[in-house]
């Protein structure tokens, strides 16, 4: 048997050799989500390599929850013809293509628009760059069963494109990787505990695709051999839901491993002891395959033509080829014409942070792809450093375009915020002077902007009903980039009349207080001031959270809680997990060590269990229908959340 040697699958499906182009995330979507020609391009050249099976990189299966702000998704909304072009592209040359199917779940990065979900709310944990991932809140049965039926709706779409298959990405620590995993799937329901629950959603999933499409059309799942991190899922975990996927109707089972944890996908494991320099995941799987039911692949460190006949030598059915692919794209074609020395150059990187050090090799391949999809040649010369710091400063106009393409989506017109604004124009200190204050610019107009965009009905309350004062110092340098502050002050003067006529706030009833969707607080010191002590404000902070209400506070708007008690005088947000300005952020402002008291202080001494994260870095925190953001920075990502949440379906 020789890489070239056809392979048929379990149910008649051959395979035209044993060289599969492993998936890589390209990165490489439109603006509306979906392949364009770089991604045309960049399949031809590798259908025309010699691989006898192209699998994608991972495509989305929901829209409001992306790897990253360019990633194609696959869903009811989006159009077909791109992705038929995709799978004609590959075919036009021979080859078989897969869409690999992924869901990120707790695995986005912090400040990205979008929903952040997991089986439980651990977020993932790098060591000093923790706070890279936003955190998640804990699925809900409801949100888990859409999201089996996404995987359902977006595999027969698929199918109806031409795509050969689906590939179900169980790996590399994404949202059916995070079920499996006894570290980060925590629940105590059906979905959690013993392995068979763990597994019950990745198994759900193939059983329902697999009734919902053709014999001929291959379901393959992409698994870890092991998480490489103690305590996580292993190998023997590995053998026996490779037992439960061949009756739910897999066709093959890609090993791989890792996580953004522990990422051996890229050979930088945090136990390096299960690593070895080629084939990272060759050793694994050769304890499964003789009592594997499905044909295996095994991913990872597969360069040479040596390596690559080892691997099929163990008893491995096929060869999954990564980055090598990316550098050298007709590797495959090469290693057939006799050329079994062709060997791509591929650089290492003297990062020591195994986190970083992995996400400066995926921003390599990633430059070597795009440089692929526009007909140029791999620069492997890069160094993954430059890479990697080229793909952190075009992330943030790339989350720009997401959040505006996953607004307008999710347009409704039949969504109710109610705004509830400071009234206070100064924040008294410890010394008895009075420091001018309002609302602060970012923290109203983003919000405004972005829900007025997505089609939602606004309303504005403040105490007294007087109109809001803009607190001067956000339109200055302590409000962010001038870019910002300018595109605030001409935002906020164009709906000047809105916030010249608020609502009472303490004329609202109960009746008013329940029929709004959403109940937002921006900040800015006035609420300190006012909304702090507000009765009104407290009294409806403690019905909506009683009511499990959406509400949501930023930065400073925290303070409001400080009102919000129960008959017996205790705080109704004790004991919920929260964020507001940290203590660290205030004291950046010399008259705040003159305050009678700081916002953390007071949320942790009102029971409140207080998150923060990096000083003026997004963070925002969700308990159950309660949403807080930390700072200004946080205005965008809190918004674009509550869209994502509330836009639409819950689930």
């Amino acid at each position: 048997m020789s890489l070239f040697t056809p392979l048929a699958l379990p149910r008649g499906v051959e395979l035209p050799n044993r060289i599969v182009k492993a998936a890589m995330e390209e990165s490489l979507g439109t603006d509306e989500h979906v392949p364009g020609e770089d991604v045309f391009r960049l399949y031809d050249t590798w259908a025309a390599g010699g691989a006898g099976t192209l699998i994608t990189g991972n495509v989305m299966v929901h829209d409001a929850a992306l790897t990253g702000p360019r990633a194609m998704v696959l869903d009811a909304a989006q159009p077909l013809g791109p992705y038929a072009r995709w799978a004609e592209t590959a075919h036009r040359h021979g080859a078989r293509i897969i869409m690999q199917l992924n869901h990120p779940g707790r695995q986005i990065p912090q400040g990205q628009p979008g929903v952040v979900w997991g089986p439980s709310d651990l977020r993932v944990d790098i060591g000093s760059s923790r706070v890279t991932f936003a955190q998640p809140v804990t699925m809900t049965p409801a949100q888990i069963d859409a999201t089996i039926d996404r995987f359902v709706t977006s595999a027969t779409l698929a199918a109806r494109a031409g795509f050969d298959g689906v590939e179900i990405h169980a790996a590399h620590g994404y949202l059916l990787s995070q079920f499996l995993s006894p570290r980060v799937n925590t629940r105590t329901d059906s979905y959690g505990g013993s392995l068979a629950n763990r597994a019950r959603l990745l198994l759900e999933i193939v059983r329902r695709v697999r009734a919902a499409v053709a014999d001929d059309f291959i379901v393959a799942v992409k698994l870890n051999s092991a998480d490489f991190q103690k305590g996580g899922f292993d190998i023997d975990d590995a053998r026996q839901v490779l037992h439960w996927l061949a009756p739910a109707g897999a066709d093959f089972v890609e090993l791989s491993g890792g996580s953004y944890e522990s990422p051996a996908m890229t050979g930088n494991a945090a136990d390096e002891k299960t690593q070895a320099r080629e084939a990272y995941f060759l050793d694994m799987a050769t304890t499964l395959v003789e009592d594997s039911p499905l044909p295996l692949m095994v991913t990872g460190g597969i360069n040479r033509e040596p390596v690559a006949r080892r691997v099929l030598d163990s008893g491995v059915d096929l060869v999954g080829i990564g980055t090598a692919l990316s550098a050298a794209p007709d590797l495959p074609a090469r290693w057939r014409a006799g050329d079994v020395d062709a060997t791509p150059d591929i650089p290492t990187t003297s990062i020591t942070n195994k986190a970083i050090a992995s996400a400066a090799s995926m921003a390599w391949v990633r430059r070597n792809m795009r440089r692929l999809g526009r007909g140029k040649a791999p620069q492997t010369h890069l160094d993954p450093r430059a890479a990697l710091a080229a793909d952190v400063l075009s992330t943030r106009g790339a989350n720009a375009t997401y959040e505006r393409w996953l607004a307008d989506r999710h347009q409704t017109g039949n969504t109710t915020v109610l705004f509830v604004v400071t009234a206070a124009t100064q924040w008294t200190l410890a010394d008895g002077t009075e420091h001018p204050t309002g609302y602060w610019a970012e923290e109203l107009a983003v919000p405004h902007e972005l829900f007025r965009r997505a089609g939602w009905t606004i309303r504005i309350a403040t105490p007294g009903g007087v109109a809001p004062t803009l607190d001067r110092l956000s339109l200055g340098i302590s409000g962010g980039l001038p870019a910002t502050r300018r595109h605030a002050e001409a935002y906020l003067d164009s709906i000047a009349s809105e916030l010249a006529h608020p609502e009472v706030l303490e004329d609202l009833s109960a009746d008013d207080i329940a029929a709004v969707d959403l109940v937002f607080y921006p900040g800015g010191h006035g609420p300190m001031e006012d909304l702090a002590v507000n009765a009104a404000s407290g009294r409806l902070l403690a019905q909506r959270v009683a009511a499990e209400q959406p509400v949501a506070l930023l930065c400073h708007a925290p303070a409001a809680i400080l009102a919000a008690v129960d008959d017996d005088g205790r705080n109704v947000f004790a004991g919920r997990r929260m964020t507001g300005l940290s203590n660290r952020e205030e004291r950046i402002n010399p008259f705040a060590w003159k305050a009678t008291w700081l916002l953390e202080d007071a949320m942790k001494d009102a029971g409140v269990d207080y998150s923060k994260g990096l000083p003026g870095r997004p963070h925002i925190v969700v308990d159950g229908a309660i949403y807080s953001g930390e700072n200004p920075q946080s205005s965008r990502a809190l918004a674009t959340r509550l869209i994502a949440d509330l836009g639409h379906s819950p689930a």
